[in-house]
């Protein structure tokens, strides 16, 4: 799940033509080395790596920053919460429930 939304989120800032953007998750897959060394990836998850190593090439500057899970707890629960009702792109604030956006605040 999190390297799909890798994925979406380098699509993303290619729509919006950034030329240096620092993509930050707690997918050690994508986070070891430079997306081209994962021979022990369950091949789902290995297709998807791959894509986003193609799709980086159009960015200028790039960083894959590894972020614990327990220190961003909120953008766990959103990815979560968007699996589960089958939402993706961008989101407006105000649809996402009050529980996940402030929970890292608890």
């Amino acid at each position: 799940m999190e390297a799909a939304a890798l994925l979406v989120s380098i699509r993303v800032a290619i729509d919006f033509r950034l030329h240096h953007v620092i993509f930050e998750g707690d997918c050690m897959a994508s986070h070891n080395g430079n997306l081209s060394h994962f021979e022990e990836v369950d091949w789902r998850v290995k297709r998807v790596l791959l894509d986003c190593h193609h799709l980086l090439q159009r960015i200028d500057t790039w960083e894959l920053a590894l972020v614990p899970r327990e220190a961003n707890s909120a953008a766990h629960n959103l990815a979560l919460w968007c699996s589960e009702e089958n939402i993706q792109g961008i989101i407006a604030i105000f649809v996402i429930p009050h529980h996940i956006w402030c929970h890292d605040l608890l």
